[in-house]
């Protein structure tokens, strides 16, 4: 294990497959933030020891300028001369913008496109974006499944039947879009959407409401193990007063305890017909609490919204790195100290957030 640098940089505005509008960025009430490291064998253990391991993740950042919809990254500089096998590789990416709160502009759909490329798109321009992208390979174990598709202005819902299995019990999905209507103002149920993993070749895309002419593209990612890790999912709603949900995790056979230190939640929001552009109602910071509880809060209520969690459980020797950090609207982003924590190997380590916002 390489020591180094001991922090991580939190992004200004995530999306991973979650973005996040102009006006929410001066109202953040905090982040939470896992830092995942799946850490290499050392020299006393065979290498076919361990299911899976990360061979890379290729981090870095660009930007969409005001006449750009579309953006092909050519990333082959920092791949050593050996291309990405995209059966194994999956994209996260996160996006801040700055002056307009238009969903054609700041929703951006990306993905790993050929061996070399990452490409980046959205529906319309006219103010620049930026984003920061983490590109993250296995050796073995692992199969991502991809593809891209529609919903129609008309359907809360969208199934998509993969052409593999993907056993709920060993899957997560990651799911991106872009939007061809600005609803932004006090329809943000018309253009958030959750992803559900349904059945063992089946993901469902979910959303609120429907209006006319919004339509929606989406890049999904359905990642699997093949073993030696355990992920769990469900949903939660909030009271309408509540500003706070738990899951009891020590509930068998519906649940199981979690290992914290070997675990995070990825989270995706579904926002309530009336939640009126209050993206305090349906935005929640997810945390795992203890071994047994997952907490999600909210800054702001009046609407019963939805979360929708995957808790992903490593049960070999990876490690993940929990913190979580609170600014207000004179702060643009934060340095986190990682707790309790060795230096982080950057090329074999990434990072997820969820968030809140006051109002």
């Amino acid at each position: 294990i390489d020591h180094g640098t001991r922090h991580k940089i939190i992004p200004e505005a995530p999306t991973s497959g979650e973005t996040m509008k102009t006006k929410m960025r001066s109202r953040w009430q905090g982040v939470f933030l896992a830092s995942i490291v799946l850490l290499g064998l050392s020299f006393a253990v065979c290498f076919d020891a361990w299911a899976y391991q990360v061979k890379r993740v290729v981090r870095g950042n660009t930007s969409l300028g005001t006449a750009t919809e579309v953006a092909v990254l050519d990333v082959s500089s920092q791949l050593g001369g050996v291309g990405f096998d995209l059966e194994k590789t999956f994209l996260l990416t996160k996006t801040r913008i700055g002056g307009t709160d238009d969903n054609r502009r700041i929703f951006l759909g990306g993905q790993v496109e050929d061996a070399t490329n990452l490409i980046f798109s959205r529906n319309t321009s006219t103010t620049t974006i930026y984003l920061e992208y983490q590109a993250v390979e296995f050796v073995s174990g692992v199969q991502v499944q991809s593809g891209m598709t529609t919903i129609g202005e008309a359907s809360t819902t969208k199934v998509i039947t993969l052409p593999l299995d993907a056993p709920a019990d060993r899957s997560f999905p990651l799911l991106s879009w872009r939007a061809f209507s600005d609803q932004a103002t006090s329809n943000d149920d018309l253009n958030m959407f959750a992803a559900d993993m349904t059945g063992t070749r089946q993901l469902t895309l979910r959303r609120s409401g429907v209006r006319a002419g919004c339509n929606n593209d989406f890049v999904y990612q359905v990642v699997t193990f093949d073993r030696d890790v355990r992920v769990q999912k469900g949903s939660v709603t909030f009271g309408t007063s509540d500003n706070t949900a738990t899951v009891n995790l020590n509930n068998a056979p519906t649940y199981y305890p979690c290992v914290p230190s070997k675990s995070f939640v990825m989270v995706y929001y579904l926002a309530h017909v009336n939640a009126a552009g209050y993206e305090g109602r349906w935005m929640a910071r997810a945390e795992i609490t203890d071994a047994n509880t997952l907490t999600f809060s909210r800054g702001y209520t009046g609407t019963a919204d939805i979360v929708y969690w995957y808790l992903v459980e490593f049960q070999n020797e990876a490690l993940v790195k929990q913190s979580s950090v609170s600014y207000g609207s004179g702060s643009t982003g934060s340095t986190i100290l990682i707790p309790d924590s060795d230096s982080l190997d950057l090329s074999r380590s990434f990072a997820t957030a969820s968030w809140t916002a006051q109002t």
